[in-house]
């Protein structure tokens, strides 16, 4: 959710792995556009969740030059007024509908209401529906659905040292859980063991290295270690990718990186990947985040509609 951005910028102790989901907004219209769209339309809950594509669908359109067919807010759970959003959103005739909802049921909803009045639309879900339930509930009416989920930089490695070593690929996030394990224990050589705020200004002097580049391999971490014993902070990455936070600010990576999924003979498939580093497909929204937190907006709570 952005409001978080919002609440803890700046506050220091308040840390993400990944961007809000301003980011996976950009991603998904980005994503549509790269299919040829050049209408879209938008579903989502009212809940902190839905708020961040409500507030920020009609503006990432806007500057990539998409036509708004229209926007539908509704309630948590309410899967007849997910129905009604759809046939109503598909009276105007946009080549993509996007769905961010964090609902199973939700998504599970807009799914059979595609397949069953879809007319040629492009169906689009946000990482919410990256679940097992949405294949194992939907059976064959799953195949070929697609969306973008949260996923680890391909560069890092981490996928593969992890199929290695376990057999199967990660589920989503994990690479997250390991750098956030990794950034604490490095914060706390640093501290030598303290909490409170000098753990949280070691991780702001780890997070700011520009020194030499180390990775989160386990040989790579005792280098990480020695370097910080001798004072040396370096610029680490992680196996989620990038670990650099914005400077002001602190709370944000100032990238993610997204997969673009498809379900396949009753599996997750990610087929690419989109990166908001500005060296990827989608360029950094961070300062459009970094504006919010500093004059922190108070949006209204149902967000804003495009007319």
């Amino acid at each position: 959710a952005a409001n978080i951005s919002r609440a803890f910028a700046g506050r220091k102790y308040f840390w993400r792995l990944t961007e809000p989901d301003i980011s996976q907004a950009k991603a998904l219209l980005l994503l549509a556009k790269s299919g040829g769209a050049q209408k879209v339309a938008l579903i989502t809950e009212e809940t902190e969740y839905g708020a961040s594509f409500e507030d920020w669908f009609g503006y990432f359109a806007t500057e990539l030059g998409l036509e708004v067919a229209g926007t539908q807010i509704i309630l948590e759970d309410d899967t007849i007024a997910c129905k009604n959003a759809w046939d109503e959103l598909v009276q105007t005739h946009p080549d993509v509908i996007i769905a961010a909802l964090s609902s199973p049921i939700l998504n599970e909803s807009v799914a059979r209401s595609f397949r069953t009045n879809g007319q040629q639309i492009r169906l689009l879900l946000s990482d919410a529906a990256y679940l097992p339930s949405l294949i194992n509930n939907l059976g064959p009416l799953a195949e070929n659905l697609e969306g973008l989920t949260i996923a680890s930089d391909p560069k890092s490695g981490f996928d593969i040292s992890y199929k290695v070593r376990y057999g199967e690929y990660p589920i989503a996030y994990l690479a997250h859980m390991y750098d956030a394990v990794m950034l604490l224990g490095l914060a706390l050589e640093i501290s030598q063991g303290e909490g409170g705020l000098v753990l949280a200004e070691s991780l702001m002097q780890l997070v700011s290295g520009k020194e030499e580049s180390v990775s989160w391999q386990r040989s790579e971490i005792s280098k990480a270690i020695k370097l910080l014993q001798s004072g040396i902070f370096h610029d680490i990455n992680g196996a989620s990718g990038s670990l650099n936070y914005d400077e002001l600010y602190y709370t944000d990576v100032t990238a993610s990186t997204y997969g673009h999924w498809r379900v396949d003979a009753k599996q997750f498939v990610i087929t690419d990947f989109y990166t908001s580093d500005g060296n990827g497909r989608i360029n950094s929204t961070s300062a459009a985040y970094r504006i919010i937190a500093a004059e922190r907006q108070e949006f209204n709570a149902r967000g804003t509609w495009p007319v």
